[in-house]
């Protein structure tokens, strides 16, 4: 799990956890996680944009799961370490990644970062995730990257099913999505994989 000390890897770690899981939970300084521990959780640092060392942590893996973020020219750092997950895993493992719902396609077919008005702060996060997924979208890995909606996700709430899914169109939806369903969703596909290489909306 890269990115466990995150609003979203904590969670994300919390759920897999609690269904059973063995996680590795991935962060910049151990000394600050804040995330769950116990027997089923090993803390470790690496630094995600070095190939080397991630190569290291992830050789052997089935599934990895990816929520890191930085607010540090996201545009630049987003798809760096794609393309070092891309060199990273190992061919056969499943790579599911947590996106941002500004990529999500509009009716019109433009996505929303690119639509009229949006607000010009939010691009760079948006050009970092789209490059992201153009890279992906390049190999042939099992990838999936998970949009929630385009709003402030709950830092509580309910999580379980429920959820409605699509293949990059956003869901028209005012119902409120936690980082707990964020955390179901991806659960939910680690555990049984329902759609590869796409950009998938989830929403309630």
């Amino acid at each position: 799990m890269l990115g466990a000390n995150g609003k979203a890897g904590r969670r994300i770690v919390a759920e897999a956890t609690r269904r059973g899981h063995h996680v590795t939970a991935v962060v910049r300084d151990p000394a600050g996680y804040a995330g769950p521990t116990g027997d089923r959780i090993v803390v470790i640092t690496c630094d995600v944009t070095d190939r080397v060392a991630l190569g290291a942590v992830l050789a052997g893996a089935e599934v990895v799961v990816s929520a890191v973020s930085s607010m540090e020219a996201p545009e630049v750092y987003f798809p760096a370490v794609a393309s070092v997950l891309i060199d990273a895993v190992a061919v056969g493992c499943r790579l599911v990644l947590v996106g941002i719902g500004t990529t999500l396609r509009l009716p019109t077919g433009l996505p929303l970062f690119e639509s009229p008005g949006f607000p010009e702060a939010g691009r760079p996060f948006s050009l970092g995730h789209a490059a992201e997924l153009a890279l992906l979208g390049e190999t042939g890995l099992d990838w999936l990257v998970v949009a929630p909606p385009p709003v402030f996700l709950a830092d509580d709430g309910a999580s379980g099913g429920g959820y409605r899914t699509s293949d990059g169109l956003l869901i028209d939806t005012a119902q409120p999505f936690s980082y707990g369903d964020l955390a179901s969703v991806i659960l939910d596909e680690v555990e049984r994989p329902q759609h590869h290489r796409v950009l998938l909306a989830v929403a309630r």
